[in-house]
């Protein structure tokens, strides 16, 4: 397969939620031949509108053809260091630095810090998931030498996938099981899978580095306003809530992030309320 170095868009990851998402968005801002998805296992047929090539994120030697003739690398499917040190060598020996716009986590912070800005100096999680996310960070941060965007990431939303949390949720509240972990009024980070999408592939457009942000909608609302609208949208509005269980649909923590960077490279985007947003994309889970 060839593709054209000098406009081509890598998409790492392109087959899993996030990269679904980020495929199509891509794909739909440019032509589908100037984008090459990426993924270990080979797509469902239709999935993805763009050419597919096989490759190990872990993989440097697969990747590097890859990175060779890219003009962007958009990576998500996860970064931890042994996937941060294979791109980060790849690129060095194609002797090629496109732009690179990572998909993290808000889970490489503590959450403690999710409140802070994304550039203060505060220590590594201390939990092994976390660790693993930060140290990928850093390595990255350290080594890649063209621009580079990490985005910290909330829970995503994903309309129509059964696999998505929420939706589990409501195929656990229509056999009347509609519990909340915490006290409700927490206000858990949710963000939509092509809102994501949206905001990577802005990301990857710009040409000078802007470090961490993180990411998430600036609507933020309860836990119990935003299950509220889940059920009213899959109909079944009025159904009793129990709050303090162990279901982690809504997180029990409080999750406000501070999105001031969001902001300031956003200032004029519009966002929809979640609780619109999940009202609707409960209509999305009819099977639930």
């Amino acid at each position: 397969m060839t593709h054209n170095s000098a406009r081509s868009w890598v998409i790492i990851g392109a087959t899993g939620r996030l990269g679904r998402s980020l495929t199509a968005e891509v794909a739909r801002r440019v032509s589908p031949e100037q984008v090459l998805a990426v993924a270990r296992h080979a797509p469902q047929a239709g999935m993805l509108p763009c050419p597919f090539a096989q490759a190990d994120a872990a993989d440097a030697h697969a990747l590097q053809p890859l990175v060779a003739g890219a003009q962007v690398v958009l990576h998500c499917c996860g970064l931890d260091p042994a996937r941060a040190e294979a791109l980060t060598a790849a690129a060095a020996a194609a002797h090629r630095w496109p732009t690179l716009v990572v998909a993290s986590s808000i889970a490489a912070r503590r959450p403690a810090d999710w409140s802070l800005a994304e550039d203060a100096a505060t220590p590594l999680p201390d939990d092994a998931f976390g660790l693993d996310l930060g140290r990928a960070n850093q390595l990255v941060a350290a080594q890649w030498q063209g621009p580079l965007h990490i985005a910290l990431l909330p829970q995503l939303v994903t309309p129509g996938d059964p696999r998505d949390r929420l939706a589990e949720w409501l195929a656990r509240a229509r056999q009347g099981q509609a519990r909340l972990a915490g006290t409700g009024r927490q206000h858990p980070a949710l963000l939509l899978a092509t809102d994501a999408a949206q905001l990577l592939a802005d990301l990857a457009g710009r040409q000078e580095s802007t470090g961490t942000t993180q990411l998430a909608n600036p609507r933020q609302e309860s836990a119990l306003d935003l299950a509220e609208a889940l059920l009213e949208g899959a109909g079944l509005a009025g159904l009793a809530m129990a709050t303090g269980s162990q279901d982690r649909a809504l997180a029990g923590g409080d999750e406000l992030l501070n999105l001031a960077k969001m902001k300031a490279l956003w200032p004029n985007r519009r966002w929809p309320s979640l609780r619109d947003q999940l009202r609707a994309a409960a209509a999305a889970w009819p099977d639930c």
